[in-house]
């Protein structure tokens, strides 16, 4: 069974919630601990970048899904590649695709 948790967040100094399952909140938490941001500044940036059109709960869903996806095309990519190119944080990728 899913469980959703609804969790307050500040965007753009003004508190609202956000209604994702756990497994989700994870996977941000997860983000956040990795890039060293908090939860409320990224959320802001994905809100700040995403289409007009998007609303917030799916763009954070859909950044989520493009940033581990990048993590794991670029790791396997690293892996085999001779060269000694730092990538573009996946951060940032992933916001450059949710536009």
């Amino acid at each position: 069974m899913v469980e959703i948790a609804y969790k307050l967040i500040n965007i753009s100094d003004k508190k609202t919630s956000m209604r994702l399952a756990k497994e989700e909140w994870d996977a941000v938490d997860m983000i956040c601990n990795r890039e060293c941001v908090k939860r409320d500044s990224l959320i802001d940036l994905i809100d700040i970048n995403k289409n007009e059109q998007m609303g917030l709960t799916y763009a954070v869903r859909l950044f989520s899904i493009i940033y581990f996806e990048d993590l794991l095309i670029n790791k396997s990519c690293q892996t085999y590649s001779s060269k000694k190119i730092k990538p573009m944080s996946p951060v940032f990728r992933a916001i450059r695709s949710i536009f």
